[in-house]
């Protein structure tokens, strides 16, 4: 009897769905005890059953499956959230900094018992400790302003969001600063606009031209891949060269042309070369929708020389071809040797039937993928799909595996000609499975961080390391201090402290860090911890700070 999902269900006020399968030939039914009471529910002729529930209030609930010819029942819990992660900024100071750097590190704190993970522009966080986690060399793209958004989501699927803005100047020295007498900021210097210069004595530079330097697309469907172009002229009496061309997104192209003369051809730009006076800079740009929903914001910066910019702007509303649900499978902790299965649905709103497959070749042997055509036609195209994805046996350990899978259908993209390739697309839906996968023996946290530090000031970090296998007994493990490279140059400093758990099944190993007051300098090095199983018989924990006077 397999069970789709995880043994441990985190609901909010939706209902919880639990799906599975009964390989009996004498079961039709599969009972549920909830509450002391039980109930019945039907199999079908494949064996498939699937219970919605809606759940209590309490914030543990235990169920139990039962069919017949199985006589250990499955056990589950179901555990209420309904609480939405605290989140918010810890630095920079106030939510706000002005910076001449292309990055900036961002801590933030999040509160939450159940917390899944916390990302900022798909990319995770780093854990500092407790519920402090820091983003580090967030890319600030373009000059002005940088919406950071920083998004923790719990395992009941609330979400929460926090937004910074960064302010890139490209004069470092307007950027704020902390020695200022009075401790606020300093406000950035603005330099003249092309308006504010008389063209007759001016040296060159761009501006816009016909049109506007924003461009909203309005609505879209995702896949599309949509072009336009942006006008810019030069004017003063000296010519203008362009240094760089650069776009916020990934999703942008961007390729320029320029007219020397009204009525003449327009011909490749190439960059560094003089553009004289009165000429005319065409900026196509292309935004490609794939894997994007919601609003897109991209921002293309021109840079020219004699230094200065120009910004270009581009917006879209992006509706989903496909709807996925759920938009992501979480396997939770699962052990290296087993088999599990998790299934989500794949449905287009506008009602279109279509075929659907996985793109199985570019997935590790660990995963394999099965799509299932809901009430298909004749043709065999439908328009929901059901998409079975397996994990095991043998998945490479790791506190947190991310698997992409991509689904493939025969319907093309309708879209404006691409400007770098004429190759037909595909429609597609994107799907990502994490896990956390267990060995026999295991360390958690993988990495300890121990940040900043004074000279003089004690760190602690501490790691546990758990047996997860019956047949083993752990002993008290030894540790060793390595190096990166070689040995460790720093081990006066360092010491441990070993507690058993309660339940016997491993111990914590506590990590102080002592500097002396007088160094400054980057600490890297592992800790290797020897517990003696067959199959792993040491576990390495690499750890890094950085001690300042």
């Amino acid at each position: 009897m397999k069970l789709d999902g995880k043994r441990r269900h985190f609901t909010r006020d939706n209902a919880v769905v639990l799906a599975g399968r009964v390989s009996h030939p004498r079961t039709d039914r599969i009972q549920l005890e909830r509450d002391g009471h039980s109930q019945s529910y039907p199999i079908d002729n494949d064996g498939h059953f699937r219970i919605t529930l809606v759940p209590k209030v309490d914030s543990l609930e235990a169920l139990a499956l039962t069919a017949e010819g199985f006589p250990s029942p499955i056990l589950i819990q179901l555990i209420q959230d309904s609480t939405v992660p605290i989140l918010e900024i810890l630095n920079p100071i106030g939510g706000d900094l002005v910076t001449s750097a292309s990055s900036v590190d961002i801590e933030v704190r999040v509160v939450d018992t159940n917390l899944l993970h916390v990302t900022t522009g798909g990319q995770p966080l780093e854990h500092i400790d407790g519920d402090r986690w820091m983003a580090r060399d967030v890319p600030l793209p373009y000059q002005g302003e940088n919406e950071i958004v920083i998004e923790a989501l719990d395992r009941a699927e609330h979400r929460s969001t926090v937004a910074v803005t960064i302010v890139r100047d490209r004069n470092p020295e307007s950027v704020a600063s902390n020695d200022s007498r009075d401790g606020s900021q300093l406000e950035p210097q603005s330099s003249p606009t092309p308006e504010d210069v008389d063209e007759s004595v001016a040296i060159g530079y761009l501006a816009v031209g016909e049109g506007d330097a924003v461009h909203d697309f309005g609505d879209l469907t995702q896949g599309v891949v949509s072009n336009h172009t942006f006008q810019l002229v030069t004017k003063g009496n000296s010519p203008v060269s362009i240094s760089q061309i650069s776009a916020s997104c990934g999703c942008t192209v961007v390729q320029a042309r320029v007219v020397s003369e009204v009525g003449s051809e327009s011909m490749p730009y190439e960059m560094g070369s003089p553009i004289g006076p009165r000429a005319q800079l065409l900026v196509d740009v292309q935004l490609d929708t794939k894997n994007r929903r919601g609003p897109v914001r991209s921002v293309v910066t021109v840079t020219t020389d004699p230094s200065d910019e120009v910004q270009l702007k581009l917006m879209a509303n992006v509706a989903p071809f496909f709807e996925v649900s759920p938009r992501s499978l979480n396997f939770g902790t699962v052990e290296h040797d087993r088999v599990v299965e998790q299934e989500l649905t794949v449905t287009c709103p506008t009602g279109v039937l279509y075929a659907l497959t996985a793109v199985e070749e570019e997935l590790p042997e660990e995963v394999s993928v099965r799509v299932v055509p809901v009430d298909p036609r004749e043709d065999g195209r439908a328009n929901t799909w059901r998409v079975k994805v397996t994990l095991g046996p043998n998945i490479p350990e790791g506190l947190r595996r991310n698997y992409q899978i991509k689904l493939i259908s025969d319907q093309v993209i309708e879209s404006s000609t691409p400007l770098l390739t004429n190759e037909v697309s595909m429609r597609e839906a994107v799907v990502y499975a994490t896990a956390s996968v267990l060995g026999k023996v295991s360390a958690a946290p993988s990495y300890l961080s121990f940040g900043l530090m004074r000279g003089g000031q004690v760190t602690t970090r501490t790691v546990r390391i758990e047996n997860h296998d019956d047949e083993f007994e752990m002993m008290e493990p030894q540790l060793v201090l390595k190096g990166y490279q070689g040995e460790f140059e720093y081990p006066e400093i360092v010491s441990f402290e070993i507690a058993p758990l309660v339940n016997g099944g491993g111990y914590d190993i506590t990590m102080t860090l002592l500097p002396p007051e007088e160094i400054t300098v980057t600490i890297r090095g592992k800790v290797v911890v020897e517990v003696g199983h067959p199959n792993r018989p040491t576990l390495e924990v690499p750890f890094t700070g950085v001690v300042r006077r």
